[in-house]
């Protein structure tokens, strides 16, 4: 992976460029975050892209919110998209597709539908914390690392 750079922005602000490694950074922030909250018993709302479903299971543990609105919404709701990449996978529809965001509308909603329904909050908490636990072990994840660099390792040698 190449380093960050910098460049300073018409209001005085430094920016990264977008490169690989910060998109990588970004996804790996997103994911820690949203495990460590549903370890908490936290449902977590999240943007159905990307992997997120996978870690989110809508309705189950949280609620993903698929992204309708067009990236140039983003500076009237105060946001700039300078450090965005060109493109998410969209899992509804398994292609790539060019940013968009999810309603603010949307994700009041869904805070307002898990404070107002309180079985629903415990039932995905509980359904978070059983996931994050079982899913999201480092062990397990270690292991599974491990087996696919050996299987790596001996198709490479098998193919030489």
């Amino acid at each position: 992976m190449k380093p960050h750079s910098e460049e300073e922005s018409s209001d005085g602000s430094r920016n990264r460029h977008n490169d690989n490694s910060f998109v990588v950074e970004k996804f790996l922030t997103i994911l820690y975050a949203v495990s460590s909250r549903r370890m908490d018993g936290c449902p977590v709302i999240g943007s159905a892209v990307d992997g997120i479903p996978e870690v989110i299971v809508d309705d189950q543990t949280g609620r993903c919110i698929r992204p309708t609105l067009p990236m140039k919404e983003y500076a009237s709701l105060g946001g700039g998209y300078h450090q965005m990449p060109g493109w998410y996978y969209d899992p509804a529809s398994d292609s790539l597709e060019t940013p968009k965001l999810v309603s603010p509308e949307e994700i009041a909603d869904a805070v307002r539908c898990l404070c107002a329904a309180p079985d629903d909050f415990q039932r995905m908490s509980v359904a978070a914390r059983e996931q994050v636990a079982r899913k999201f072990d480092f062990g397990n994840y270690v292991r599974t690392v491990n087996g696919l660099l050996v299987a790596f390792a001996d198709g490479a040698r098998g193919s030489g």
